[in-house]
C-alpha cells in the first residue's frame, strides 16, 4: 500500500512536552520556529515512508505507532531490519548524510502519526546554534547506536537472551506487535518465538 498522508490536528502543548523530554535544552521560542516548518501527519498500517533505493529527504518524530525498517530479499519477501517506537526518529541516513540511496524501506506497521519536516530545514534550525547543533549530533548518534547495538544482540547473543533483553526493554514491543514482526526483529523463526514464548509463560 502507498503512502496515504491527510493533515491533521494534534495537541500543540503535548508536541511541546514530548520534544522538551526528548531535549530539554530546546525552549519553546525555538520549538514553535522548529514546528511551523513541518507538519503532523497520520499515516495508516502498512503505509510506504520511503522505499529501498529512495533519495527521501524527510525526518519522521514518532508520535503514535510503529515503523520498522525493512529489506527486500526476494521479490515480495521483506525482512523485518529494525522496529522504531513512540519519540524515535525516522531519518534516511544514506540520503541526508552519505547522499546515496537507501539500502532499506521504511514502513508502519500499525497506525501512525508522525511529524513530518523537510532535512534540509531540519538541519538550518539545528545548527543555527552550538546547543542545538550538539542536539543534531546526539540524535544522529543515538540514532546509529540504537541500530549497531541491535546488530550486536543478533551476532552475540543466544536467542533466548535477545528475548529477555526485549521482555526487560522494550516490553512494549511483545505487548503490542504480531508475532512475525517480533521474530523477525530478533533474527529467529516463528517457531523459535513460540517455544520461547511458551519457556517463559510456563515459569
Amino acid at each position: 500500500m502507498r503512502l496515504d498522508r491527510k493533515d491533521i490536528g494534534f495537541n500543540f502543548s503535548e508536541l511541546m512536552m514530548m520534544f522538551a523530554e526528548l531535549s530539554p535544552v530546546l525552549d519553546s521560542k525555538f520549538l514553535y520556529e522548529f514546528f511551523k516548518k513541518g507538519n503532523v501527519i497520520r499515516l495508516k498500517k502498512n503505509d510506504i515512508i520511503y522505499e529501498e533505493g529512495s533519495s527521501d529527504k524527510y525526518v519522521h518524530l514518532i508520535l503514535k505507532g510503529y515503523v520498522r525498517t525493512f529489506k527486500d530479499y526476494n521479490k515480495g519477501d521483506t525482512k523485518t531490519i529494525y522496529i522504531f517506537e513512540k519519540n524515535q526518529i525516522i531519518l534516511n541516513i544514506k540520503a541526508t548524510i552519505l547522499n546515496q540511496t537507501s539500502i532499506f524501506g521504511v514502513q508502519c506497521i500499525t497506525d501512525c502519526i508522525v511529524f513530518r519536516m523537510n532535512y534540509d530545514d531540519f538541519e538550518e534550525k539545528m545548527l543555527s546554534s552550538p546547543k542545538t547543533s550538539k542536539v543534531l549530533v546526539d540524535y544522529i548518534l543515538k540514532y546509529l547506536l540504537y541500530v549497531f547495538q541491535h546488530t550486536d544482540q543478533i551476532t552475540l547473543l543466544t536467542k533466548e537472551e535477545r528475548y529477555k533483553w526485549l521482555e526487560n526493554n522494550r516490553r512494549e514491543i511483545l505487548r503490542d506487535l504480531p508475532d512475525k514482526h517480533i521474530a523477525a526483529f530478533l533474527g529467529i523463526s516463528m517457531a523459535s518465538l513460540s517455544r520461547i514464548k511458551k519457556k517463559y509463560c510456563e515459569k
